[in-house]
């Protein structure tokens, strides 16, 4: 099983400012965090992970799933 807190550990978590171009061309830009959650049947939260907002989520997909698989039986 994976060690979740060193992967979790890995994953950037200060307030981020990013920009980039949506498929029209305009300038899209952001500041904060993303909220990661993990849901079960009916959309039951059953895991959350908050990162960076520049995270892209197959970057958290593997703790998430490890954090869900342990509690979720």
């Amino acid at each position: 099983m994976h060690n979740i807190p060193r992967l979790l550990a890995d994953l950037p978590t200060a307030c981020d400012v990013g920009a980039k171009k949506n498929s029209k061309g305009y300038k899209e830009t952001w500041i904060g965090y993303k909220l990661h959650i993990d849901v079960a049947s009916g959309q039951i939260p059953v895991a959350c992970v908050l990162t960076s907002a520049s995270v892209r989520d197959s970057q958290v997909a593997i703790p998430l799933m490890t954090m869900t698989s342990a509690r979720v039986f």
